[in-house]
């Protein structure tokens, strides 16, 4: 299912502004996008899952995806480095799903971004 995985991506990108992670022909089944960091006024909040904008996703929209804080694997540094407040969007495709289906997450994701903005 790479090809809809590769059509979830360009509608994310096209919709969202999410830029792709990896070239096209590293794509899988699954891929992941950089989401923007959370405003630091939101940072710390109460979730479900691991990360509240997954919850608005899930309540307002019924749209179940992972969002997780991204850790960058890096070699041991001297000061340690700090822990980054950037999240990644994992997107997989299934028989089932159709570009409708990232469409609407793609629109979703924009209506939740806006709103941790406001």
């Amino acid at each position: 299912h790479p090809a809809t995985v590769r059509q979830g991506l360009e509608i994310l990108h096209e919709v969202v502004g999410l830029p792709p992670t990896a070239p096209a022909s590293m794509t899988g089944s699954m891929a992941t996008l950089i989401v923007p960091p959370a405003p630091a006024k939101l940072q710390g909040r109460k979730t479900l899952y691991d990360d509240p904008l997954q919850d608005a996703l899930y309540e307002n929209h019924n749209i179940v995806v992972p969002i997780w804080q991204f850790t960058p694997a890096s070699a041991p540094t001297n000061p340690p480095t700090p822990p980054t407040t950037q999240r990644v969007v994992r997107i997989s495709a299934q028989l089932y799903n159709s570009p409708d289906d990232y469409r609407h997450l793609a629109d979703a994701l924009k209506v939740e971004l806006a709103a941790e903005q406001a």
